[in-house]
């Protein structure tokens, strides 16, 4: 059986299947070593709808900070207001603390499976990618 953990290479984001059609997206080790840890985070409202390939946050740390890219279109469903004021557990390798946004991808079973399977397998307790 495949994971339910993609790594989403255009928007260094990890992609957690959640049931399908329904993900939880958050920061990969590629996003944390590009501003140097996690210190300040900012996302959309839950009912924003996403494009793929368009930004939905940021996030902020000591060297910089990066756009939040969408993996795929979808509707936001919920987001993770505990990261407002404590980002640093985006640093968390546990998916039910460091995730950013629950997103509905709203789209038929077999075009939502190829959109899968373009993902990159990801092991988040390693923080790597899967050859």
């Amino acid at each position: 059986m495949r994971s339910p953990l993609r790594l989403c290479s255009a928007s260094a984001l990890w992609v957690h299947r959640l049931e399908p059609q329904l993900y939880r997206v958050g920061p990969s080790s590629q996003m944390h070593w590009k501003v140097g840890g996690i210190q300040f985070v900012d996302f959309v409202d839950p009912g924003t709808f996403l494009v793929v390939g368009r930004p939905f946050g940021m996030v902020e740390g000591p060297k910089g900070q990066v756009e939040l890219v969408s993996p795929f279109n979808g509707e936001v469903l919920e987001v993770n207001d505990h990261l407002k004021t404590n980002p640093g557990a985006l640093g968390a390798a546990n998916l039910e603390v460091g995730w950013i946004a629950e997103i509905d991808s709203f789209i038929d079973d077999e075009d939502d499976e190829a959109q899968w399977e373009a993902l990159d397998e990801y092991d988040i307790v390693s923080r790597s990618q899967k050859f």
